[in-house]
Order: structure tokens, then sequence, then C-alpha cells
């Protein structure tokens, strides 16, 4: 192909992609994959820094997330826009500036052509650990990311913040384990730039979840609430759990989405295997409780339903008054959002991949 050709076709792809403001369109999201060296670069296997617990772990990991990304290409639909990771996309470690390069390219350059979509991923702690990982990190992340279709545009600090606007929502991300990265003062930033409603939903995407963390993280939070016209998202990871947390306060909604795309063979978390299927393991509301302990029949029904009305108060008193609803799935897998002017819809799909996948709302 000739380099206008190749230039006019570039454009056209990016013309495609670009929506107007309200329109209906679906995000992928994923979590904590935590890729290991030779899954993205075929590093021999006597080096000496694996051991036969990586490799194991990392073969496990490439053939789980091959098929992820062949599954998310076979069912993302034609409103697709792109796909974002919360942090982890790499497992890191002493493997030199260069190795952790490779790695973070290789993983990205995975993603963006096995799923067709952009990729847009924020910092874990992952990401950029061992020795040369921040150099490798940075460099790798800011000259992809300037690359992208929707127009990044990246924050005065040292860390890789940054944001752009997509079919009338403002998607800012968050890198909380960079150095010299004043991330909740450059979200906030970023957020009051924008008039109140100007933006339909704004999305942050950090790794660490951003509800129930305490003063600091809830600045955030309320700022994307009584600034979006529908309410404030929080795409998130770290916790290797799968959650859905809805919030309504008087200064508006927010709802936090917290994904684990674990693998068999990390065996830092028993229930990460793509074999076991994504159950519900724990879900409430303030009205589901309290009816089911006015509807038990039984004693034993009775006592059960108590003992879920404590907990759920138990959980509140955690996160807070405003918590409305509380939704949470054992095993792993990733998510698909459609997102339009009606509300959000969540379609969590595990990692075993055959199983039918559950459906939630976040607005």
């Amino acid at each position: 192909m000739s380099p206008m050709k190749t230039m006019l076709f570039m454009l056209a792809a990016g013309c495609a992609l670009l929506l107007s403001a309200g329109e209906k369109y679906s995000a992928i999201y994923f979590s904590d994959s935590h890729l290991g060296p030779e899954s993205c670069y075929n590093m021999s296997k006597d080096n000496p820094f694996r051991t036969k617990k990586d490799i194991k772990r990392d073969d496990a990991t490439r053939e789980y997330f091959n098929a992820m990304l062949k599954h998310i290409a076979d069912h993302k639909g034609d409103n697709a826009k792109l796909i974002i990771s919360g942090g982890d996309l790499i497992e890191g470690g002493t493997y030199g500036e260069e190795v952790h390069a490779k790695t973070l390219q290789n993983a990205i350059d995975r993603i963006s052509r096995g799923t067709g979509l952009p990729f847009f991923f924020t910092n874990g702690n992952h990401d950029a650990w061992g020795v040369g990982g921040a150099a490798a990190f940075d460099k790798v992340a800011r000259a992809y990311l300037a690359k992208q279709p929707y127009a990044v545009t990246f924050a005065k600090d040292k860390g890789i913040n940054y944001s752009f606007e997509l079919g009338g929502d403002l998607y800012v991300f968050g890198d909380f384990f960079t150095k010299k990265s004043h991330w909740i003062e450059t979200i906030l930033e970023r957020i009051s730039q924008a008039k109140p409603g100007q933006y339909r939903y704004i999305i942050v995407v950090t790794h660490p979840g951003m509800l129930g963390c305490g003063k600091t993280t809830r600045r955030v939070v309320e700022a994307a609430a009584k600034t979006a016209a529908k309410g404030g998202v929080i795409l998130c990871g770290h916790s290797h759990r799968n959650k859905i947390l809805k919030f309504e306060s008087p200064l508006g909604k927010v709802s936090e989405l917290m994904m684990a795309t674990m693998v068999l063979g990390n065996t830092r978390d028993a229930f990460a295997n793509p074999r076991d299927k994504m159950e519900v393991y724990w879900a409430a509301c303030d009205q589901s409780l309290q009816l089911a302990v006015k509807k038990a029949k039984t004693e034993k029904a009775k006592v059960a339903a108590q003992g879920n009305l404590k907990k759920g108060e138990e959980i509140k008193s955690y996160y807070g008054p405003y918590l409305k609803e509380y939704f949470e799935v054992s095993g792993n897998g990733y998510a698909k959002l459609d997102i339009s002017d009606d509300g959000i819809t969540v379609t969590l799909q595990s990692a075993q991949l055959e199983q039918a996948p559950i459906v939630k709302t976040l607005f």
C-alpha cells in the first residue's frame, strides 16, 4: 500500500470511530490480567529470572488471554468503540527495562490487533514494578496513547494521567502508582474544567477503587457525580474481585465497576481459575434485603434473610449511607458496557467463555 493510501485508510478508520454527542456505543473493560513476559515476549525459558512457577502461570495466562481476546472480537458488536484496562496489564518484575518495555508493547499490540479496537489503560502497581519498569512504562505508554484516535490530552504532571472525550462522555485516567503523580488533584482539575451537565457521563479509570476509600478519593467521586449530566462511573481493579456498587447522594449518582481478569496459574488467588463459572456471590439493596426478611416463610429462611440483612448493614456502614446496591460475583472475566442516554448496561462475561453472561445496570 502506498503512503498516501495508508494515510487515507488510517483517516477513514479514525472517522469510523468518532461519535456525536449522545450517541450509543459500547466499551470493553477488564483489569488485572498480569501478563508475564513469556505471554507477550518470546523470552528464553532458561532465563535466570524465571522459575517453573512463573512459566506455568504465564503459559496459562497466554492461553486464556488469547481466548478472551477472540471472544471479545467475536462478540463486541458493531457499536464497540474502545477497550480499557484498569491496570496491572502486565505482571512486571526483575526483567530490566528492555524486556519490560517489550512485554508491555507486545501486550498492547496483542489487545489492539486482536480486538480491532483502540486500547486505553491506566498504571497498576505491577505495570511499572521492577528494575527499569517505571521508565519502560512511561516511554511505551506515552508513545502509544499519543497515537490513539480520540485526541488524548496528557496532564502536566509526571504520571500517565490523561483524558479524552467520546460520544458526549468524558474519560479521565488517573495514575496512582507513578512517583510524583498528583493523580487526585489532576483528575479533579480535569473535571473542574467541565461545565455542569457538559458531559453525559464522567468515567474515571483508576487501578484502586475509589468508593469507600476515605475523604481524599471521595472528592473525585463527588466531583464526577455533581458535574456529569447523568452520573459518574469509576472503573477499577486491584483487589481481584468483581463488584458493582451503586450510589445516590444529594450531589448525584455514581457507580463503580471493579473487575478481575485473573487466570489459572496465578496462585495468589485461589478463585482465579478460568474453569470456574462466574456466579453471584452476594447481592443486595436496602429494599430487597428488608423484603426478604418479611417474606421468609420458615424459621430457617428468616434466619438466613436476617443474616444477609446484617451483612448488608455492615457493607453499608463501610461504604456510607448513600450506597443503594452492592453486587459481587466470584470468578473472573471481562465486562461490556453499553452506554446510551437511557443508561449504562454491563454484561459480565465469565472466563469460562461458554457460560451465559450476567447482565446488570449501572444507571
